[in-house]
This record gives structure tokens, sequence and C-alpha cells, in this order.
């Protein structure tokens, strides 16, 4: 058996059952995750970000001039740093610099802008600890993708200094769900479905709220002056509208933006680095895209 069809297998076999409450699939994918094996040497700590829980992933000997924030997914009701680890622990340990975990909100008990307030508290906490913008690189995987560019959008808006880079794998940036690849690749894709997806956003946004705002819906924003942004996103999920549709408006809007399409690969694959030598490569393709843009920054500082 392959090494995606295994990866397939093991989402089918833990999948919650059909008919379990939103807190019976919480519990149940803490449950599942919290037993998956994290690269070795990687140190978790649970830490404070200004309010906001959180956890902190280091090795020995890690950079602390720089950072990583990683924004797990889950729809903005489902994940915690613990169901998204995998994810954290492989960029901690290929990149040499803490990463840290923001256990921001959910929804529909903390519905928007909950998840975004964490995530910028969690931001401003690491520049008072005196680490600069531009030495931190923002990662995260499906809504986390989309809350990593809601985080940029509003720092601009606030004129403060953006990351040095937006690492996204698997974006969700429109949900509104109107891209047709929920059309073309329904029962290709696992994990993500339109009618799923969609129930997750009304329960974000709330019943008055606008699926389709830019802070929502970042692939519907002006994207002028973001940072450059690494995008990837799997040959086999029916998201994938949502990642060409970023790129398109990224171009359209002068941003540095690289899309990597991976082949047979489905929504956020990055999750399964103890089965999938895919997922590891496309984690170090985005350290190495971080650290292509830290040295950017400080050669810019430099002159």
């Amino acid at each position: 058996m392959s090494e995606i069809l295994a990866v397939r297998e093991y989402i089918k076999q833990t999948a919650p059952p059909a008919d379990a409450t939103r807190e019976e699939i919480r519990q149940l994918r803490e449950e599942v995750t919290a037993k998956r094996p994290i690269v070795d040497g990687v140190a978790v700590a649970q830490i404070d970000m200004n309010g906001v829980a959180a956890e902190c992933l280091t090795i020995d000997g890690a950079d602390t001039s720089r950072a990583i924030v990683h924004l797990h997914g889950g729809g903005y009701v489902f994940g915690s740093p613990t169901t998204h680890r995998t994810i954290g622990a492989y960029l901690a340990a290929d990149a040499k610099v803490p990463v840290y975990m923001v256990d921001y909100r959910l929804a529909p008990e903390h519905p928007h802008p909950a998840a975004l307030e964490d995530a910028l508290a969690a931001f401003d906490w690491l520049e008072a600890q005196g680490l600069a913008a531009s030495v931190i690189a923002v990662s995260g995987d499906s809504a986390g993708g989309g809350l990593a560019l809601s985080l940029s959008l509003t720092r601009a808006e606030r004129n403060q200094t953006l990351p040095a880079s937006l690492l996204l794998q698997s974006p969700w940036t429109d949900l509104s769900c109107s891209f047709d690849t929920y059309d073309m690749l329904e029962g290709v894709d696992p994990t993500a479905t339109r009618e799923r997806l969609l129930g997750m956003a009304k329960l974000y946004v709330g019943d008055e709220g606008d699926l389709r705002a830019p802070m929502v819906s970042p692939c519907f924003a002006d994207l002028t002056g973001m940072p450059p942004m690494l995008i990837q996103v799997g040959g086999s999920e029916a998201m994938m509208g949502d990642s060409i549709a970023l790129f398109g408006q990224a171009k359209r809007h002068g941003v540095q933006a690289d899309l990597e399409v991976w082949p047979e690969m489905i929504h956020v694959w990055h999750q399964h680095t103890d089965m999938l030598d895919d997922a590891r490569r496309a984690l170090s393709r985005a350290t190495q895209y971080a650290q292509e843009h830290w040295s950017a920054t400080a050669r810019a500082a430099a002159e």
C-alpha cells in the first residue's frame, strides 16, 4: 500500500462517528492525535502569550532570535496545539527555532473575531519578548492559513510591522466555499466537503456574518503589501480553489507568492509526518522558505 493510501485508511479508521456531537468530536480528536509520534528531541512547554494559551516547541540549541507562530486548522470550530503538534514539532526540528502553537478560542462559543484577536495578542506577546516582527514567520494550515492572512491584514491596517513570511498549508481563504473544485473533487478528498465547511463557516461568523468579508475570507482582500507567502495545496483536495484564487489575488496586488500543488496529496497532508514522506518534504520546504526570507530581511536591514 502506498503512503498516501495508508494515510487515507488511517483517516477513515479514526474518523468520529457520524452522530458524534461537537464536544465528542473535539475530545476524540484530542485523544487520537495525542498518541501520534512527533519528531524526537522536541520539547513541549505550555505557556501564556498575553492571556492566550499556547505551546512552545523547541529543540536543544534552537536559535531563539527567530520564531515561527503556527495557527492550527479545524474550521475555527475544532483543533488545538495537540491536534496539530505533528506539524509544529517538525517545523521546530527542521527550522531549529522555537515554534509557538496558539490555542485560539473556537466557535461557536467564541465567534469571529475571537480567533483573530487571540492570534494578534500572541504575536504582540512575542514582540514584547524582544523579537521583531521581521524575524517571525507565521504558519497556518487550513483555517489557520486564512487566519495567518487575517493577522497580517489587520497588522497592516494598524500600521504595524508585518511578519517576515507566511507559510500556508492548504489554506481556507474563502469561507463561502464558492470555487468549483468542491464539485470537481467531490468524493476524492476524504476530509473537506462544501457542506461540512459551510456549516463550520456559519458557526464562525454567526447568522448575520458575511462569509466573503475580507477579514474572514482573505482571498477577496486587497493583499497589497502582504509578506511573501508560500501556498501549498494538495492535488486531490476539494479546497484547491482557495489556494489558486489566493495566488492570483496576491499576484494582482504585487505580492511575492509561490504556489505549490502536490500531486495526490489531500487536505493538510502535512499532519502525517510519521506516515508520509511528502508531509516531511512539504514542511521542510516551508522552513526553507522562512529561512530565505529571514535572510532577505537581515540583508535589507544591513543595507
